[in-house]
């Protein structure tokens, strides 16, 4: 799998928490008076892009003319009724290539409530959908205003799974405190889930393994994420580490190829190493015999089961900012252990009229005759049997980015990011890459941005979408254009 902690968007259940959320913030309060809407303010964006990849498609048809479809829109509202609590919802919809389709949903919509606020720091409260302080650029990683490149460098912040990342429903706690000079320290505490989607990203990454043919079925207990930010003395430069633990994250589908072609090939081997004993048993080579080939019909699969107890992702960040000049880096891992299983049967029916179909006259001087030697080779077979397996979620990412901004209006960016697929065995999958990335405020509320990558490696590639196969060399071109309001 190529993905992080699998919790993605659940517009329907998302109201229900932030209301009641903030109707305990309302009722327990002290000194709260009557709400005062009055100064509700509205904002969004709407951006329009085109991507392109040569050799290899990324996050679907974007080889050859490339694609137009990647665009984005959002419609916020936040309002502060009261003293110290902050209310806010955000709609949200995007197409990049199979991702998204323009489909709204609710991308946050919380009761904030700065409970305590005192010389040493402060408290606060969040209740409903929020957005997750993961890595250091999660809470914005829709302002494309505060960035540079057109994405969040993919081998820290996967933008297949912005779903997954961005928020949680539930609860969070956070606070401020001061320590005079050693800076002051950020802290967040949250404990949360999402419904997760039988056809969503996360869904779509399980079925990348081929271990899984279709899911149909995904959930989770429910994820803890922290994060600890020091923000230091050096006015610019603070360090972030947080981490999600996503309990129990479990689901149900149909076979893929990466269970059933072993079993099949596990058959296939079994059965002409018993063709091959018949006949040696009489005489071998004198005796001519043919061997069989099957496919995936040979043997029939129940539900596979996918479990892991605890879907761990970290990152270790940093970020110095002097004038015009930011300099960041992030180091990320992801570890989960997956126990893999499904019952299968041999088809019976089938691997008798195989092997009677290659061998038809039997093996008279064996007591097996003609018709029978698929019976007596096939009954050899255990009628239930039971495919287990383990699969590790292993990934590791991190990059290095410098930006400079220089006549008011421009802005340039670019560096390196790595990503293995399995940190213990780095040449099964790799992404080496750099970037470049240039943009121009054509307003203050209006940019334009363009950024190329050169990439050698395929961790990032699902093979779903490159039939044809991977190539280990591509490059990326992506143009983009936002206006905030």
């Amino acid at each position: 799998m190529r993905s992080a902690s699998f919790l993605v968007s659940s517009p329907g259940s998302v109201l229900v928490p932030a209301l009641a959320g903030l109707a305990v913030v309302l009722a327990t309060a002290p000194g709260i008076q009557a709400a005062d809407l009055s100064d509700v303010q509205f904002h969004g964006f709407v951006s329009q892009g085109y991507l392109f990849t040569s050799n290899n498609n990324w996050y679907g048809e974007t080889q050859n003319s490339g694609t137009f479809e990647f665009n984005e829109f959002a419609l916020n509202a936040v309002a502060r009724p009261v003293d110290r609590l902050r209310v806010g919802v955000q709609l949200f919809a995007r197409d990049l290539a199979l991702y998204g389709n323009d489909e709204v949903k609710i991308d946050w919509a919380y009761a904030d409530y700065q409970a305590l606020q005192a010389d040493w720091g402060s408290v606060g409260l969040t209740v409903g959908r929020f957005k997750s302080t993961y890595g250091l650029y999660n809470e914005i990683r829709d302002v494309d205003m505060a960035r540079t490149p057109v994405f969040l460098p993919t081998t820290v912040y996967n933008n297949r799974l912005r779903d997954v990342y961005l928020a949680l429903n539930g609860i969070q706690a956070y606070g401020n405190l001061k320590m005079h000079k050693a800076g002051s320290l950020d802290w967040t505490a949250a404990l949360g889930s999402n419904a997760l989607d039988n056809n969503g990203a996360a869904a779509t990454a399980f079925t990348e393994t081929r271990a899984i043919g279709k899911v149909t079925n995904i959930n989770a207990d429910n994820t803890t994420a922290l994060s600890l930010t020091w923000n230091t003395p050096l006015e610019g430069l603070r360090f972030r580490g947080s981490i999600l633990d996503v309990r129990n994250l479990r689901g149900t589908g149909t076979a893929g190829i990466g269970l059933t072609n072993p079993v099949t090939q596990g058959l296939q081997n079994g059965i002409n190493q018993g063709i091959q004993g018949y006949y040696a048993a009489v005489g071998g080579a004198a005796q001519p015999y043919n061997l069989v080939s099957l496919d995936s019909s040979a043997a029939n699969f129940d539900n596979v089961t996918f479990e892991a107890p605890h879907y761990y992702s970290g990152i270790v960040s940093a970020e110095y900012q002097v004038g015009g000049l930011t300099l960041a880096t992030e180091w990320m891992r992801e570890y989960a252990k997956f126990n893999v299983t499904s019952g299968w049967q041999p088809n019976v029916g089938e691997l008798n009229t195989a092997i009677n179909a290659a061998n038809p006259g039997g093996v008279p001087l064996a007591g097996v005759a003609p018709g029978q030697l698929g019976s007596s080779i096939t009954g050899l077979i255990p009628l239930n049997n039971k495919v287990q397996e383990y699969r590790y979620q292993l990934i590791e990412g991190f990059y290095f980015t410098g930006a400079y901004r220089f006549l008011d209006k421009w802005e340039i960016a670019g560096g390196p990011q790595i990503a293995f697929a399995d940190y213990q065995n780095r040449g099964l999958g790799e992404h080496r890459g750099w970037s470049a990335s240039i943009r121009y405020d054509i307003f203050s509320n209006w940019l334009v941005k363009a950024e190329w990558q050169s990439v050698r490696g395929t961790q990032q590639l699902y093979p779903s979408e490159n039939p044809d196969g991977l190539k280990y060399t591509w490059n990326m071109l992506a143009l983009k254009t936002t206006v905030d309001f």
